[in-house]
């Protein structure tokens, strides 16, 4: 995790403490504890990007969820493990919307792996002629 993150969260850990916020939740609905609803969090989105001169960036919450994705699948995470994480029943989803962000390092990357299984298991890969 990047130092900023752990450094905000470390922050926020602190503003929950002296403010009594008691939650389950990492970042809950202040008020209650709660789970924050979508529309909460949209606000509070916008209230973010007002205060620091982005609201004309058009970025929304899916912003996020869509780089959260596109990280994983860059960093080589399976595809079945990213859907479950974002929600889908099955990859065909992340697939669809994701599968063009892949790097072409993925691809290497994924080759080299096999290669080295087939080479432990003692199998030769026929190269085409």
């Amino acid at each position: 995790m990047p130092k900023i993150v752990v450094e905000s969260l470390l922050e926020w850990k602190v503003y929950c403490k002296e403010h009594n916020i008691v939650s389950k939740y990492v970042f809950p609905n202040t008020k209650t504890g709660e789970r924050r609803t979508y529309s909460g969090l949209r606000s509070l989105l916008g209230r973010f990007l007002e205060k620091h001169g982005l609201q004309d960036e058009d970025i929304t919450l899916y912003t996020f969820r869509h780089t959260f994705a596109t990280i994983l699948l860059e960093q080589g995470v399976h595809p079945k493990v990213v859907a479950e994480m974002m929600g889908h029943a099955n990859t065909k989803m992340v697939m669809e919307i994701y599968s063009h962000i892949i790097s072409q390092d993925v691809f290497k990357r994924s080759a080299q792996t096999l290669d080295k299984a087939y080479s432990e298991l003692g199998l030769t890969i026929e190269q085409p002629a």
